[in-house]
């Protein structure tokens, strides 16, 4: 029983580091479109960058601003569907590829922790 609960944690954390890597790309795709094509809602969200943006984060005026401001638009993201993505089909998949590889994240989570408790 140990056994087959010790191997369901490890399927549990590896499919969890999958959809962080899932969520990530999503977002880093959404992210470089929106600076790229839709600017000004770039500077109205707070100028928010991703590691491996330099040319976004160059033109960031505060890294402590900017960095929470990735932070502010990764959840906003979450329940609410921004114009400039709407009008685009692309990042309308980003953007569902990245809300259900965090739902799905948050339910491993609970999935392990439920394992950890109750199984081992």
């Amino acid at each position: 029983m140990q056994l087959l609960a010790t191997t369901a944690l490890i399927a549990v954390l590896i499919a969890s580091g999958l959809c962080i890597i899932c969520s990530k790309i999503a977002l880093e795709r959404l992210l470089q479109t929106e600076y790229e094509r839709h600017r000004d809602d770039w500077r109205v969200d707070g100028r928010p960058h991703m590691e491996g943006f330099p040319h976004i984060s160059r033109f960031s005026s505060d890294e402590a601003e900017s960095a929470g401001a990735i932070k502010r638009w990764a959840n906003r993201l979450l329940v609410k569907t921004p114009a400039w993505v709407a009008a685009e089909p692309i990042c309308r998949r980003w953007l569902r590829a990245y809300r259900i590889s965090f739902a799905v994240f948050v339910f491993l989570v609970a999935g392990s922790l439920f394992v950890t408790i109750f199984l081992l």
